[in-house]
């Protein structure tokens, strides 16, 4: 018995449902085409062989996601005379437990990943589809071939095209998050855009940190809504997420329109924000706008105060919407106390592991810090007796200060080490209207040319410096 993705309801239960899945088949197919026919795909049991008959489920997948990107791929398809002729065969459509929620706009990457792969799976011989049923399946004896296609049955999928290759970020129903590199190409990926990007949008902030090292205060500023669209615009199909923050970003008299802006263009706008300042944000906002933020990455920086999260759990919980938070701590800041003391409360009203980011420890602003509040450095040995009931996730420089890499074996860090700063990601001020490698660097550009800068990332991706 081979494993399945299958669909899972969420609120409800059906008597049945359809559990579509690429499978491996008994013979290689022979027979090629220049067609492809588009149907009704149910319960089935039937199994999609030919090339016409996989073609024209893979285009019904595209018009049950969106019918404007359908025409887009369907297009340009035909133009490049890949298929001569499409057939349609009464109304086309897909199961609703079946359809792949692959998420974009016509901004985004998501009409040239539907031709690509298109393209990829005809070639593929020895692939097929099984369009099965739940409760009596005929194909479950079938194995699945190697490689990324399940992860298109989950529960959203968002696109972007950095490169010569796709991100796909895949979010299943219980909020977890996986991040895939796709090639249909036979050589080195080569990003040519950040696939995210850390943006600086006010230099506002009250909060008074003493561990901050960003030049905020109560009457910073902003930037323009103007340059936060520019650089959206520049980087919409390209750059899957941007990571907002500040400063205070929930003090950005825009910032709900940044949101909107960016989603409506494809990308995910993440963001980060003081644990208290969210707290508040949520006791002033209606449950119901809550929604805007639904499927993003909201970073909560933990102030060490269980009560916050508390609050911000139920009142999320009263929202019935699938926030996404990970919980920032900071090495020499926050020991493994906070941890428990997170846990214990997460864990009060949720099932789901909890993500907690480790931050290292930055050189505060203020020269005369209190040094008598740093705590020992983190011990990754210390967090490895949490692994069973948190994730925990670092950035380069908590790698380095916890020596992360020499607890990983090398085949497992190669997999899931995602680059260091500037290889794959940069960071943009548009508060002072710079950019560098990352937000503590001390090396910063000026913003001359949009285009300028995204060259100098490609020559940092290459080990470079500009």
């Amino acid at each position: 018995m081979c494993m399945r993705i299958e669909s899972i309801r969420i609120g409800y239960e059906t008597n049945s449902s359809s559990s579509h899945s690429f499978v491996l088949l008994p013979e290689p197919r022979k027979t090629d085409t220049d067609r492809a026919v588009m149907k009704y795909y149910g319960w089935g049991p039937e199994l999609l062989t030919t090339p016409e008959e996989i073609a024209g489920y893979v285009l019904t997948q595209a018009l049950e996601n969106d019918k404007e990107i359908f025409q887009t791929v369907l297009g340009d398809i035909l133009y490049n005379e890949f298929l001569k002729e499409v057939k349609i065969e009464d109304a086309p459509e897909i199961d609703h437990a079946s359809i792949w929620e692959l998420k974009g706009s016509k901004y985004s990457a998501l009409p040239n990943f539907y031709r690509d792969f298109l393209k990829w799976l005809l070639k593929q011989k020895e692939i097929g589809i099984a369009v099965d049923n739940d409760n009596e399946p005929e194909y479950d004896t079938l194995p699945e071939p190697k490689g990324f296609p399940q992860v298109l049955y989950r529960r959203k999928v968002f696109v972007s095209e950095p490169g010569n290759y796709y991100l796909l970020l895949c979010k299943g129903w219980d909020g977890e998050v996986t991040r895939y590199r796709v090639s249909f190409k036979d050589e080195p990926l080569k990003p040519e855009y950040p696939e995210s990007i850390d943006v600086k949008i006010t230099e506002m902030c009250d909060n008074n940190c003493w561990y901050c090292f960003e030049n905020v205060s109560h009457n910073g500023r902003h930037c323009s809504f103007e340059a936060f669209t520019r650089l959206v615009s520049e980087i919409a199909g390209k750059t899957l997420e941007i990571a907002i923050g500040g400063g205070n970003p929930l003090k950005h008299p825009q910032f709900m329109d940044m949101i909107r802006y960016a989603k409506e263009r494809g990308i995910i706008p993440n963001f980060t924000v003081n644990i208290r300042d969210w707290v508040e944000f949520m006791r002033n906002t209606p449950l119901e706008k809550l929604k805007l933020f639904e499927d993003l990455g909201i970073g909560l920086s933990w102030t060490g105060v269980g009560w916050h999260l508390d609050e911000i759990l139920a009142l999320t919980q009263a929202s019935n919407w699938i926030l996404n938070y990970t919980i920032h701590i900071i090495n020499r800041v926050h020991g493994t106390e906070d941890i428990e003391r997170i846990l214990e409360v997460w864990y009060k009203h949720r099932k789901d592991k909890p993500k907690i980011l480790v931050l290292g420890f930055k050189k505060p602003r203020e020269k005369n810090f209190p040094r008598f509040f740093l705590k020992e450095v983190l011990k990754f040995e210390d967090l490895q007796k949490y692994s069973g009931k948190a994730i925990f996730l670092f950035d380069d420089l908590a790698v380095e200060q916890l020596g992360v890499k020499d607890y990983v074996p090398p085949e497992t860090w190669k997999l899931f080490y995602q680059g260091a700063d500037g290889e794959y990601t940069m960071f943009v001020d548009l508060v002072n209207m710079k950019y560098a490698k990352n937000s503590y660097s001390g090396r910063k550009y000026k913003i001359t040319k949009w285009g300028e800068m995204f060259k100098h990332f490609r020559r940092w991706g290459k080990g470079k410096e500009v």
